[in-house]
């Protein structure tokens, strides 16, 4: 019964584990700024970014569409809103969004009453111009989606009865072909017509009228028969149109309304007949084709809750892929650059997805999980183990994975963190966790000697093991009496790699203080460290193909070195990337998997190339004891999965993206209100924005071209060459006031391994001075009032600098003699207090000892009063939080904080000025207010800090105080004076007191 269940337990994982590859998949709605209700189009321009064409209103005619019409760009990051020319408030959507050949769009917008619009517009500069369309006073108009052909673009319009074949003009002209109509059957033509154009003929189908063959001068060839179109028709009779169509192999097929069948075209005939290909029948009604720019396709089933994928061959289709990703089976609209690589789609749930293919170039297996070891199982299998979920084998011909299982004492065992596997025949020595393990491949049985988590292993001869420990002991294992033997107490040491000399005589280590060797002859040892390694924290280790070892350190240096010599650091990463693995190719080039990304490293002439997630990986973390190298390829375990490639096959994504300013975001001074501009031919025709002087508040959004979810790049700024600012993957910079003058705005894009992305985007900035504060307003004055008003604002700024200077100077002093009181009280009183004490204590005069020790903490209570050490270790923030802190534990008020960290916007001085305001207006709380709450909020507001503190105590005429020119009332005056603030006080009798003060950022 037991090996039974072992076998159905094994067959189910091995259907588990059989697909190889992980599909990213993401989604964007609502919440993340897509607007339109109900999508019906989506289109790539020149500069991959995509665009969103649908019904943001609610379309019924009773409801007024009071909110503007959008089309949505799309990249990556952000969606930005574009508003439609249109000011009828019957337009309802865009039906379709077409790009031509130029790089502009056909913008089709319908509504109700027959109202339609067609419109040319740029992407770029965001310009709409109308396509005028000659309905000929006709009351039913109406428009198909527009159809490419032989590089010319086509759709038909209906006026009344009557349906014209059109071409577009490049020169926003229609040019008309040929007409037809039919007098059985109601036409409607919309964004569900379909028009299929070929040499001799051309298709055109509906959900109105019937399939109608044409040639290109309106002759009817074929029309299926209008019975089933009629509204006498039988309710149970189906319409038979064309609902959708993809080619493959340069033939066209097509889904037909509710028919389970695939169909295509009789050319000669001119019929839609079912596929002669087997295996092709499934619902069409939730069925859509796509077509790639490199001729690839797919065909998307929306069935339920899940997607499926499938590919057409000879045999039939093919299902490709799965994902339960949809509430119910929505309609959807699709878009790819390469089918092969990744996948878009629009649905009317108002979600966009975004689908990323496993590369063709690396296969993953088990992308869920952290991998280790890999090494050969037998003749047809790999052995892969993962961190904590088992051991899994691999078949070398089919990729299919299954899980291993094993039993022991009855138990079914899975063996974690495994460090190395040896396998001997039918007996693979290895360890999981703290135990060392013997399993039988034949019976699928292991057995366990337990005694200390294992980080390493080697296994020298057929009897022996050597194993490495963290903070532990140098072991031995002796396979035959199942013994296990310290060899070397490293209490002190994690030992991470381990091999041993040609003549078995030295065992040689990877710690995280250094390189450890270990004679066994005189079981003598060596610790070379960092004496002689700048980066002494060893990750791993291995052997050189041409001899010696080579070391992989925590910052990304590698050592080579060769016993009885000195290290040498042969590679730096230039990230300072942990070193997980290192294989070499057959070409002498190393395989360097770092804690970011995989390096390839030519020693020759010290050259290096770095893949990523985006050159196929499945993760940019390697991870160590993974690596190992085949006939065929190589063998790489990261955080994420297992890598498999052949080296030759692995190519380094193009990165050919350029930033383009997408958004800019400033105040008018014709409307008085902000604008907001995305007209990017302006931006890169004009490189300079100007900021009024009535408001110089500038946003900008910027982003690397091609909407990419999966990007890995950072951006910064700086200005006027000054410090980058790193806005690591933000794409949005918000200058809240800048000072007039010139700027020089510069930002930059680094991919994932910190190397710039094309060139920087550079923007000047200029912005603007008040005409009074200009020179030219000086110019225009005469010399007189120059004169006069210079020596006014002398006396006044002379004036001023005094009553600032005295108060400041009055200030420091205070601050002085407190400084001197304090260090008096710490330095001579607290000293002598301290002597008294410990003399109480050794005579065992314990209330002299505790009235003592209780008189020093009063001392030094008072000598920090006189003088905020605090200030200076925690920070402005800091000490209020500690001054509140303490508030609240020695007294009975109920004391309420809400403090922002300000430390940045204040220097020394300044900090204890504000530290002081808020320590006299406490102090005079609990002094003289009787209060039983405090509040006391410090925030950030726009161009200031904010600082409140209120209590609920007996309160005082706060005009009378003021008149009387109070000096305690005078002195926070006077502090918040000179951080240049604003200081306002509000009391009365019995409703407690508000003391409130704005002190302004500087910029």
């Amino acid at each position: 019964m037991k090996g039974l269940f072992l076998l159905v337990f094994l067959f189910i994982t091995h259907l588990i584990y059989a697909q190889t590859g992980n599909v990213y998949h993401e989604v964007f709605s609502k919440k993340d700024g897509l607007v339109i209700d109900v999508p019906s189009s989506i289109v790539f321009d020149d500069d991959g970014f995509l665009w969103i064409g649908g019904t943001s209103l609610d379309t019924r005619a009773i409801i007024y569409a009071s909110e503007p019409l959008v089309i949505q760009r799309f990249n990556g990051n952000v969606f930005h809103n574009i508003l439609l020319p249109i000011e009828e408030k019957e337009i309802r959507g865009v039906a379709q969004i077409y790009k031509r050949s130029d790089g502009q769009f056909y913008i089709i917008c319908e509504g109700l009453n027959e109202t339609v619009k067609l419109y040319l517009f740029n992407p770029r500069s965001t310009e709409f111009i109308e396509v005028p369309i000659d309905w000929s006073q006709a009351i039913a108009r109406n428009v198909s989606n527009i159809y490419f052909y032989k590089g010319e673009e086509y759709l038909l319009i209906q006026r009344d009865r009557t349906i014209s074949v059109n071409k577009l003009k490049p020169t926003l002209g229609i040019e008309e072909l040929f007409t037809f109509t039919s007098n059985e059957n109601k036409f409607k033509v919309d964004n569900k017509s379909v028009l299929m154009l070929y040499e001799d003929f051309l298709i055109i189908s509906d959900d109105n009228f019937p399939i109608t063959f044409l040639d290109w001068q309106g002759t009817i060839l074929h029309r299926y028969a209008s019975d089933t179109f009629l509204r006498t028709r039988d309710i149970m009779t189906k319409k038979f149109w064309i609902e959708n169509s993809f080619s493959h192999d340069d033939k066209q097929y097509l889904f037909i309304d509710d028919k389970p069948q695939l169909y295509e075209i009789d050319t000669e005939n001119y019929r839609v007949i079912p596929s002669k290909i087997p295996n092709t029948s499934f619902e069409a009604s939730s069925s859509k084709g796509i077509n790639d720019a490199q001729g690839n396709h797919r065909v998307i089933k929306a069935q339920d809750d899940a997607l499926l994928f499938y590919e057409l061959s000879e045999n039939g289709f093919k299902k490709t892929f799965e994902a339960s990703v949809f509430k119910g089976a929505p309609t959807f609209y699709g878009l790819s650059k390469d089918l092969t690589k990744d996948l878009w789609l629009i649905t009317n749930q108002s979600e966009l997805h975004y689908f990323k293919f496993p590369s063709d170039k690396v296969t993953h297996y088990l992308s869920d999980y952290g991998m280790r070891v890999v090494k050969d199982w037998d003749e047809d299998h790999y052995l892969a183990a993962s961190d904590a979920h088992g051991w899994f084998k691999i078949h070398k011909q089919t990729q299919q994975v299954s899980k291993l299982i094993f039993e022991e004492n009855g138990a079914l065992y899975s063996p974690k963190y495994t460090v190395n596997a040896f396998v001997e025949g039918d007996i693979v020595w290895s360890n999981s966790l703290g135990n060392v393990l013997k399993i039988n491949k034949k019976s699928m049985t292991s057995e366990a000697f337990r005694h200390y988590p294992v980080s390493s292993m080697i296994r020298p001869d057929d009897s022996t093991i050597f194993y490495g420990t963290h903070r532990y002991n140098l072991m031995s294992f002796n396979t035959r009496t199942k013994e296990h033997k310290a060899l070397l107490k490293t209490a002190s040491l994690d030992i991470d790699g381990m091999d041993i000399s040609m003549d078995k005589r030295t065992i040689v280590c990877a710690t995280d203080k250094g390189i450890l060797t270990y004679d066994r002859t005189d079981k003598t040892h060596q610790l070379l460290g960092k004496e002689v390694l700048d980066d002494p924290f060893l990750l791993m280790m291995t052997k050189h193909p041409k001899g010696g070892y080579l070391f992989g350190s925590r910052k990304g240096n590698i050592y080579s070195y060769t016993l009885g010599g000195v290290p040498k650091k042969v590679y730096s990463d230039e990230q300072e990337a942990g070193i997980g693995t290192v294989l070499f190719d057959d070409n002498g080039s190393w395989w360097i998997y770092t804690f970011n990304g995989l390096v390839v490293f030519n020693p020759v002439d010290n050259s290096t190339r770095r893949f990523s997630v985006k050159d196929g990986l499945s993760h940019n973390e390697g991870n160590r004891h993974s690596a190992f190298k085949t006939e065929e390829g190589m063998f790489f375990g990261s955080l994420k999965g297992l890598n498999f490639f052949n080296p030759s096959d692995l190519i380094q994504a193009q990165r050919n993206d350029r930033l383009e300013l997408l958004r800019v975001r400033q105040f008018d001074t014709k409307i008085n209100a902000f604008k907001e501009s995305l007209d990017r031919s302006a931006f890169a025709k004009a490189k300079k924005i100007i900021l009024p002087a009535e408001n110089r508040t500038l946003e900008l959004d910027f982003n690397l071209t091609r909407a990419d979810v999966t990007r890995e790049e950072t951006y910064r700024y700086r200005l006027n060459e000054g410090e980058w600012v790193d806005l690591k993957s933000t794409t949005n910079i918000r200058f809240p006031n800048l000072e007039s003058g010139t700027y020089n705005l510069e930002i930059g894009a680094l991919d994932f391994s910190g190397r710039p992305i094309g060139d920087l985007l550079v923007i000047q900035v200029i912005v603007r001075n008040f005409f009074y504060k200009t020179g030219w307003f000086y110019l225009l004055l005469s010399p007189l009032c120059i004169v006069l008003l210079g020596w006014m604002l002398y006396q006044l700024k002379l004036r001023s600098d005094m009553q600032v200077a005295f108060a400041q100077n009055l200030m420091q002093s205070q601050e002085e003699e407190r400084t001197r009181i304090a260090k008096e009280l710490h330095d001579s009183v607290g000293q002598q207090l301290t002597l008294i004490k410990r003399k109480a204590q050794r005579s065992q005069q314990d209330e002299i000892a505790q009235l003592t020790n209780r008189t020093l903490e009063e001392v030094r209570s008072i000598s920090r009063g006189l003088y905020p050490a605090l200030l200076k270790q925690l920070g402005l923030t800091g000490s209020i939080e500690q001054l509140f802190l303490e508030i609240d534990e020695q007294t009975d008020l109920f004391v309420s904080v809400d403090v922002v960290d300000v430390d940045v916007y204040f220097n020394a001085q300044e900090s204890l000025n504000l530290y002081r305001f808020i320590q006299e207006n406490v102090t005079n709380v609990i002094k003289h207010a009787q209060a039983t709450t405090l509040a006391v909020l410090i925030e950030k507001r726009a161009h200031y800090i904010g600082v409140e503190i209120k209590d609920n105590g007996r309160g005082f005429n706060s005009a009378e105080r003021l008149r009387q020119n109070s000096l305690g009332l005078k002195t926070m005056q006077e502090r918040i004076k000179m951080l240049k603030g604003i200081f306002t006080l509000e009391s009365g009798i019995n409703t407690g007191t508000l003391v409130s003060a704005e002190i302004p950022i500087k910029r």
